[in-house]
């Protein structure tokens, strides 16, 4: 073709397809409880029963839902038409006549999909809640909004009001705003107030928690089944498919460099069915503990969490540190006996 001649889409447009979640959410099973036919059983009972308004997952300081690793999607619209669907059933609580499919992917097999929908229709009501890019993009994906992620507020909101949600995409809305945010913004959709705003902004960010919004009438729709990641763990496919790619063998000695938030560690942990050793290290004291305590759920046992910076970790390294120019190593992990290293190294934002 002639691409000199095409025309480029603007910024606007590119900024807008790139806020349209996935066609489709991957649902990893943990095979360390559950395996695929368990899976499918499981999601059969939850989905056609669901309200959503009984999911109580803790947030993070994001406001994303903890358990829900960078909450869970498939980058392409994967054509399964040769494996079977073994379930179709209702979407949760907020569009009981709408059905979707859940099905194997046909590659990995402890990889469910399931079709998220949208964007609906949905009217913007005067009373609003603008929330971070974190939450935002957790929002879009199925969650509701928890209570770190919320940034302003329209006076007069208290318990039980009903009010639309925003994304603030640059970031610069501050806290505790009470006039419609003037920013570039993303309509979220709708939801219920679980909060008052005279006592929420009272407290310090850090000092609140807990369900803020019960997202009613969202964008897109999606199975809200973060209470679930014990068992099932929403998770990108594409960081599904890295613990494929390393294919640890069993008893093998798996070091992940940058564990946090423990997606890829609990695949790997799975993966190697509990056996050899796998040594998590996170920079992040607070994500550190975070992990370990959300690991700590999924019946893994073969998993260290280090809290240290894997670029110092190793002497023959020699990495200098910022503050003096000379090599920081950490001494409590001895790695001279692992026959069997395999190394995995991620960045920072992967999950």
């Amino acid at each position: 073709c002639d691409c000199a001649s095409q025309t480029l889409p603007s910024i606007d447009e590119v900024f807008r397809v790139l806020a349209i979640p996935p066609k489709t959410t991957s649902l990893r099973i943990n095979t360390l409880t559950l395996d695929q036919q368990g899976a499918i059983d499981l999601l059969s009972k939850e989905i056609q029963n669901m309200d959503c308004g009984n999911n109580t997952e803790l947030s993070d300081k994001n406001g994303s839902t903890v358990g829900s690793t960078s909450n869970n999607s498939n980058n392409s619209n994967t054509n399964n038409s040769s494996s079977s669907t073994i379930l179709t059933t209702h979407v949760c609580a907020v569009s009981s006549e709408s059905t979707r499919s859940i099905t194997p992917h046909p590659i990995l097999p402890d990889v469910l999909t399931t079709e998220v929908t949208g964007p609906h229709p949905r009217d913007q009501l005067n009373a609003f809640v603008v929330v971070n890019i974190g939450c935002g993009m957790s929002v879009l994906r199925g969650a509701d909004v928890f209570a770190p992620g919320i940034m302003g507020c329209s006076k007069g909101v208290t318990m039980g009001t009903q009010l639309s949600v925003y994304a603030d995409l640059d970031g610069v809305c501050r806290r505790g705003c009470a006039v419609p945010y003037e920013g570039k913004k993303y309509f979220l959709g709708n939801g219920i107030s679980q909060f008052n705003r005279v006592e929420f902004f009272r407290k310090e960010q850090k000092d609140v928690h807990g369900l803020a919004v019960k997202m009613t009438e969202p964008l897109y729709e999606t199975p809200c089944l973060g209470h679930l990641s014990d068992r099932i763990i929403l998770q990108n496919l594409p960081s599904c498919v890295v613990a494929h790619v390393l294919n640890p063998p069993l008893n093998a000695t798996v070091v992940d460099m940058c564990a946090a938030p423990g997606g890829k560690t609990a695949h790997i942990a799975a993966l190697l069915n509990n056996t050899g050793r796998l040594i998590s290290i996170e920079r992040s004291a607070k994500r550190a503990v975070a992990m370990k305590e959300w690991l700590n759920t999924m019946s893994i046992t073969c998993a260290e969490v280090v809290k240290a910076d894997s670029k110092k970790i190793c002497p023959e390294l020699k990495m200098p540190t910022e503050e003096s120019g000379e090599h920081d190593c950490v001494k409590n992990v001895d790695l001279k006996d692992s026959d069997k290293m395999i190394t995995l190294a991620t960045t920072a934002s992967s999950s």
